[in-house]
């Protein structure tokens, strides 16, 4: 069972590096990972797929919104793909967190601004702007990060 979660990383180990050197995710790595993901979980782990399909379809709709690169959303429904709602929902939470922290200590005023700017788009519906005037961060990376310190809690916990 815990094979199935480390397959994701042969997703997110390459496609990380590509993230943080072209700040772009091809679908070569994604897709596969997606198809592979969800094969894999249809033979070992009938029960979990699915939660696995809900949450990659969850964040399908949640990429329309274009508050995410949607190689970064691809790049979670392959995590979702063996991993299901409650681990991919760690692992997203984790990478934010990350990504939060890493920018409020290299720019806190212009970070607060962004939050500030991305809470009203988001409280009025105007997403389609969302990304007009933000640097773009390596999210890979961070799903990188935030996929690991999941897994690790989770075999420490004995959750997986």
């Amino acid at each position: 069972m815990v094979l199935l979660y480390l397959f994701p990383l042969l997703a997110i180990i390459p496609a990380a590096v590509i993230d943080i050197k072209s700040k772009r995710i091809p679908n070569i790595i994604t897709f596969p990972a997606m198809i592979i993901g969800i094969t894999l979980t249809s033979i070992f782990n009938t029960q979990h797929l699915a939660q696995c399909v809900i949450m990659m379809v969850a964040l399908f709709l949640f990429g329309a919104t274009g508050l995410m690169g949607l190689g970064d959303i691809k790049l979670l429904m392959a995590v979702a793909s063996t991993s299901g709602i409650m681990f991919t929902i760690t692992v997203i939470g984790a990478a934010v967190a990350l990504l939060l922290i890493k920018e409020l200590i290299s720019d806190f005023k212009h970070t607060c601004v962004e939050i500030k700017t991305g809470l009203f788009l988001v409280a009025t519906g105007n997403t389609s702007n969302a990304d007009a005037n933000s640097k773009k961060a390596p999210m890979a990376a961070y799903i990188l990060a935030g996929y690991l310190i999941t897994l690790a809690g989770w075999v420490f916990f004995n959750v997986i």
